[in-house]
């Protein structure tokens, strides 16, 4: 009586496959698991804030009409005080060009008294 076991190549590489795809399965399961215990958390806690979730929702539009109307009113003093500073800006301008030609004929007066002086 012969009594051995074969086991070739294929054999092992089918084993090794199958233990694989158990192992994949498995993993799947855990994971399924988990999203149903978070999804059953989440209902939860929304059936017990029910009252103040619908109420949040409720008053989201007169929120979000608020933020606009804050955002116009905004952008309108971005506007003017954009031209407020353009205004400072230039009026700077022209005090730097009258100081500048004070500088200037004030160096040609120097020249001038220091040439009479000679």
């Amino acid at each position: 009586m012969n009594t051995q076991i074969v086991f070739t190549l294929s054999d092992i590489g089918k084993f090794a496959l199958w233990a694989a795809f158990l192992v994949i399965l498995l993993y799947f399961i855990f994971i399924l698991r988990r999203i149903y215990i978070a999804l059953k958390d989440l209902t939860k806690v929304v059936e017990e804030n029910r009252t103040q979730i619908d109420s949040i929702l409720k008053s989201a539009p007169g929120i979000t009409k608020n933020f606009e109307q804050i955002s116009k009113d905004l952008s309108s003093d971005i506007s003017a005080f954009n031209g407020t500073v353009s205004n400072l800006a230039s009026i700077t301008e022209k005090i730097t060009s009258i100081k500048n030609l004070k500088e200037k004929f004030s160096k040609e007066d120097s020249k001038e008294k220091e040439t009479n002086i000679e």
